[in-house]
């Protein structure tokens, strides 16, 4: 006797920040890179279509965009995607007052968060919360980076 075939429910994805990297300032802006890590515990491969995403820094929304990708999540495995941020650093709360010593000294707060649709059938939150530190600052050649010291 013929059985019909088995179907499967097709079921969501997991999307999450990976890493978000400052990639460096100069005197225009500040270059991140955000890192996705895709997981699909599916049984057939799913693309990814688009990243929609905002990008606060100290609670305010300063870049938002959304990529195109052409990259396939494979059947029952992972991928990474990234993605660029570029945010004005005119528009930073305190970059041009303090300097960007002091507030990275202070700790820059930022917040990434957005979708990434999958497959058309698909649309995962993804979202982190962290801090820049003065550890993680690389400055391009054309930037200069002051301190000044009161006795």
């Amino acid at each position: 006797m013929l059985q019909p075939p088995r179907v499967q429910a097709i079921g969501a994805p997991e999307v999450a920040v990976k890493d978000v990297q400052l990639q460096g300032i100069d005197r225009e802006q500040l270059r991140l890179l955000v890192v996705l890590k895709l997981d699909n515990s599916n049984p057939v491969p799913i693309p990814l279509s688009t990243i929609q995403f905002f990008a606060r820094i100290e609670e305010l929304e300063l870049a938002k965009g959304q990529t195109t990708e052409s990259l396939r999540l494979p059947a029952l495995g992972s991928a990474d995607a990234s993605f660029r941020v570029l945010i004005p650093l005119r528009a930073i709360p305190g970059a041009i007052d303090r300097g960007l010593v002091a507030l990275f000294g202070e700790g820059l707060r930022y917040d990434i968060e957005g979708t990434a649709e999958l497959g058309g059938l698909f649309r995962m939150p993804f979202r982190k919360k962290r801090a820049f530190h003065t550890n993680t600052i690389t400055c391009s050649n054309s930037f200069i980076i002051t301190m000044s010291r009161s006795i």
